[in-house]
């Protein structure tokens, strides 16, 4: 039996209206979102089960001074991500650099972070910071 999350917990992802088209392009036709469910955690591009997550933090875009939302696994293979030559290199050289595995800047959410860090410690039904 396959289990439905009756509440996902839906935080829409702004793009700049220039790469709008585009963004949705590559998303399927689907505005960019992170889904969250009483399982698991995810977007278009990737997806982690809760107990993979090591935190979901508050840190800063490489190089600037940009808050973004940093989601860190427990292991680097925990975190499954749509199959793509350029998402495997890009990982690489974040885990090369030691960045987050997913980082999200504040500027593409409508809530600041520490409310989103608060719904989605809600739906993981534990602390994620």
């Amino acid at each position: 039996m396959i289990r439905v999350d009756e509440d996902p917990l839906v935080i829409p992802l702004r793009t700049s209206r220039l790469f709008q088209g585009l963004v949705r392009r590559a998303n399927g036709g689907v505005s960019p979102q992170l889904v969250a469910t009483s399982r698991t955690l995810s977007s278009r591009r990737w997806s982690i089960n809760w107990e993979d997550v090591a935190s979901v933090s508050i840190g800063r875009m490489p190089g600037t001074r940009i808050r973004s939302l940093a989601i860190s696994p427990v292991r680097p293979g925990a975190l499954r991500r749509t199959p793509s030559k350029t998402i495997r290199v890009l990982a690489r050289l974040d885990s090369l650099a030691r960045q987050p595995a997913m980082q999200y800047p504040e500027s593409l959410f409508d809530q600041p972070l520490e409310e989103i860090i608060a719904a989605l410690s809600r739906k993981a039904n534990r602390p994620l910071s």
